[in-house]
């Protein structure tokens, strides 16, 4: 068995020729002691001195990830920016740069998904599309569906490519560049408003929704509910518009519904059973193009979609900073409660 210093300069020699690394990835430590020929727990020690160092980063139930920066150097980046954009709720923005990234030369490739049609797998293309022809950057409203292209973040990242996200894809960020809305502080903003309106209950649909974005969002108006002593309830997926209103109109007292999308809460408000004169809607957000009367959250998409943008578009700046930058919701009271 190596000593220490030896196992060290082995696995340094190992790391620089990526002996050890599977596509940006690092083997398992299970993997590495088989290799040495010495404990998992050595390994461990061994590695997390490197990720305490910036050399790996560990990215807790995906893997560790080599960084390099020397490797930017050797890697001359084309000046172009890939865009995945969700329910064109970047396209008037994505617009409105054009023009000033094209007069510097550069130009944007946009795949405009859409809410109901998100895929990891369509995702995955045109970040290995962005990855094989080295863009500048990718800004993106990443699916948050499983299986996550977290490893091929990274993969960019350690490329060069700058990764900005639009939406939180997983509840842990804290290792990405993300701007997006703070909806935790929403949902709060939510509660708050129904509790000043005089509402006693609080039914939140649907329970189980895969997105991280409205996990916050329905978390941050429960705690604060409690806090202001509302009932606050779930309801789980796929329930019939019709059952909803029942079961607000079984409740004593008067019953707010939070939903996701306008859209949603006006085929609510809709439904027979649904009595505006006890029961009220407001909605997270409201897609785009959507005109239901339905109060809702709404967001300053044009300065996170620009801020976004220059951060990619910015040479000077880092592919490994891990900005979280939040931004405020607005409310917009079409009357629905």
């Amino acid at each position: 068995m190596e000593t220490t210093l030896q196992l060290k300069e082995i696995f340094e020699q190992d790391l620089a020729e990526e002996t050890i690394i599977n596509e940006g990835k690092l083997w398992t430590f299970r993997q590495l002691a088989d290799k040495y020929g010495c404990s998992v727990s050595r390994v461990k020690r061994l590695v997390d001195s490197y990720v305490a160092t910036d050399r790996l980063q560990a990215i807790r139930g995906v893997g560790t990830f080599l960084i390099d920066g020397s490797r930017e150097m050797n890697i001359k980046l084309s000046h172009q920016i890939a865009v995945i954009d969700l329910d064109d709720r970047a396209y008037k923005t994505i617009n409105q740069l054009t023009e000033k990234y094209l007069m510097q030369g550069g130009i944007f490739s946009i795949y405009h998904a859409k809410l109901e049609n998100q895929s990891p797998v369509r995702e995955k293309q045109i970040l290995e599309l962005a990855c094989k022809n080295n863009f500048e950057g990718v800004i993106l409203y990443a699916t948050p569906i499983k299986p996550l292209n977290t490893t091929l973040y990274l993969q960019l990242r350690n490329k060069g490519i700058k990764v900005a996200h639009l939406s939180p894809y997983c509840m842990d960020m804290s290792k990405e560049t993300s701007f997006y809305p703070d909806y935790h502080h929403t949902g709060q903003v939510a509660a708050a408003k129904f509790a000043v309106a005089g509402y006693n209950h609080v039914l939140m649909y649907p329970q189980n929704y895969e997105s991280p974005c409205v996990t916050l969002a329905f978390d941050g108006c429960r705690k604060m509910g409690e806090q202001l002593g509302l009932d606050i309830q779930f309801l789980e997926n796929n329930l019939p518009f019709g059952e909803i209103a029942k079961r607000a109109g079984a409740l004593d007292g008067r019953t707010a519904i939070f939903c996701i999308g306008t859209d949603i809460g006006a085929k609510i408000a809709g439904s027979p059973g649904y009595d505006p004169r006890h029961m009220g809607i407001c909605a997270l957000w409201r897609p785009y193009r959507s005109e239901e009367e339905i109060s809702c959250f709404y967001y300053d998409d044009e300065r996170q979609i620009t801020d976004a943008f220059l951060y990619v578009s910015d040479p000077g700046r880092s592919p490994f900073e891990t900005i979280c930058r939040k931004y405020d919701p607005m409310f917009q009271d079409m009357k629905s409660f």
